[in-house]
């Protein structure tokens, strides 16, 4: 992506990023930035010159208030993604999206969705502190994760012509299995499946983790970590941060004050981008 290009994706993630940050001032919801876009406020006070994304985390309580608020104070301009919104969606987060653009993964181009510029909303969870309870939550996140993959296997047998013979023939069988289950009983499982993750969450854990959207054991951290959220500069603006932001990035980055090695500055893969059309509409 060129450099003028990935500017611009930039300023349109970080509108999204400002009508986020809007409603949950408002609504009095409490979120964070995280991963590399709060590796970028603190180390460069804005966008890492190369990233092309943003990510906000919320914990489970206000990642759903905000599910439900969005439906009526989201901009018009924009479109919040999940499961339930989107039928071809197949991640188990959410995103929030401007509509008639496209950011969309050139290997996942037969994908049937909403493809616009976009920022990742994360659920944090709590996790339990017996291992006996982290296993049996583990075991029914992936299967909620797999449960979210349905519209991709759907799409990768149907619309993706492109698939070699012998990898559409394993995906056939997931595919049929999908396919002969009432669509009104799969939402019901998927439902339960998710109540019964929430339901292992202990109210005062000192344990929480983006377990949902990553992987299990190294998602978990001291609740602690996030607390109260405090502001920081980004790209001239200030946005919520955990309130041990440093530990974070200490925790997931190590030396993050570090540049790593030019050949490693990169985005996040080959993707088409369109700041007039929205593909797959």
């Amino acid at each position: 992506m060129e450099n003028e290009e990935l500017r611009k994706l930039q300023l349109y993630q970080l509108d999204i990023l400002k009508e986020v940050d809007r409603i949950c001032q408002k609504h009095h919801i409490k979120y964070y930035i995280s991963w590399g876009s709060l590796l970028g406020a603190v180390r460069h006070k804005g966008f890492i010159p190369w990233d092309d994304d943003i990510d906000i985390s919320l914990f489970w309580d206000d990642y759903v208030k905000f599910m439900e608020v969005c439906q009526e104070e989201l901009d018009e301009r924009f479109f919040l993604q999940n499961p339930e919104t989107d039928s071809g969606y197949f991640r188990p987060w959410a995103k929030v999206r401007i509509n008639d653009t496209t950011s969309m993964d050139k290997e996942l181009d037969f994908v049937k969705m909403h493809w616009g510029i976009c920022i990742d909303v994360f659920p944090i969870i709590s996790i339990p502190t017996k291992k006996s309870k982290q296993h049996y939550q583990k075991v029914l996140i992936i299967l909620y994760q797999i449960m979210c993959f349905e519209p991709l296997i759907r799409s990768m047998v149907k619309d993706n012509k492109s698939l070699k013979g012998y990898l559409r023939a394993c995906l056939y069988i997931p595919y049929i299995g999908f396919s002969i289950i009432p669509s009104k009983l799969k939402r019901a499982v998927k439902k339960r499946i998710l109540q019964k993750i929430i339901d292992l969450q202990e109210k005062k854990s000192p344990l929480c983790g983006e377990a949902l959207s990553m992987n299990y054991e190294k998602s978990i951290v001291p609740t602690q970590m996030y607390g109260e959220p405090v502001r920081v500069e980004f790209e001239g603006q200030e946005f919520n941060a955990p309130e041990k932001y440093i530990d974070y990035l200490t925790n997931f980055y190590g030396d993050f004050m570090k540049l790593p090695k030019e050949s490693e500055r990169t985005g996040h893969g080959d993707t088409i981008i369109s700041f007039e059309y929205q593909a797959n509409k």
